[in-house]
């Protein structure tokens, strides 16, 4: 008989904020929830690696570069994964995975808040240039606010991100769970997940779970749906 691969897939982002611990939370919540990819920014980094992970695990990361502002975790290892060393840098990672017949290109990105954002908007604009799959899935913390994604004011940095989703048409999917940053010093909305017009109809659900995440930003968890019609069968005998 035939037996349907997995009919979602589960995805995470989070900022670590370079914590130890909250490496060690996030690989807990990885294992419980069955997250299939993970989207980091700001991980704990030692002499260039990433410490910690279980060598199950395969990261995506610029190993070139001693500091690290992003990665990418694939865990599923039904995942098939193109990966080009142009599009990995200290605070951007891009990967196409495949899936079920589908196929995504999955960006984890971090906005250096001391950086102006159109330098880094230009750089975003070449690996765009540069990429083949429509269905984008990217996941950022921009320190960047807007209404669009329900922080409660917009500044001239969330201005700027928007112009550029509307010229790329691509769409936030943020739901209003309150503030994806919680810190002694305030709270705010920079933790952004955006797709393309062809994933956003795969969107199930995206929301913030209850549990402490052990960083100052709140993961983040969403999933995607595999239609029946377009799934890959295995044999089962």
């Amino acid at each position: 008989m035939t037996r349907l691969i997995k009919d979602h897939l589960n995805f995470v982002q989070i900022n670590l904020h370079k914590s130890k611990k909250a490496t060690q939370q996030l690989i807990l919540n990885l294992e419980n929830d069955n997250v299939d990819v993970a989207l980091i920014q700001d991980p704990h980094c030692f002499r260039g690696k990433l410490p910690g992970f279980p060598n199950t695990y395969t990261i995506f990361y610029d190993t070139t570069s001693e500091v690290i502002k992003a990665a990418i975790i694939v865990r599923n290892k039904a995942i098939t994964v193109f990966s080009d060393p142009r599009n990995l840098d200290y605070n951007s990672a891009m990967i196409n995975i495949s899936f079920g017949g589908y196929e995504f290109t999955v960006f984890s990105y971090y906005f250096e808040p001391s950086v102006n954002i159109d330098l880094d908007l230009r750089k975003i604009e070449q690996l765009f240039s540069k990429r083949v799959s429509k269905r984008l899935i990217w996941c950022m913390d921009a320190n960047s606010k807007s209404e669009v994604w329900f922080s409660p004011v917009t500044d001239s940095r969330g201005i700027k991100l928007c112009e550029f989703f509307s010229t790329w048409q691509l769409f936030t999917i943020n739901k209003d769970y309150g503030p994806t940053f919680c810190a002694e010093q305030g709270t705010s909305f920079i933790d952004i997940t955006v797709v393309g017009p062809n994933v956003l109809g795969l969107v199930e659900r995206w929301f913030i779970p209850d549990y402490d995440s052990l960083s100052d930003d709140r993961m983040i968890s969403f999933e995607m749906k595999i239609p029946k019609s377009d799934r890959a069968c295995d044999i089962v005998l």
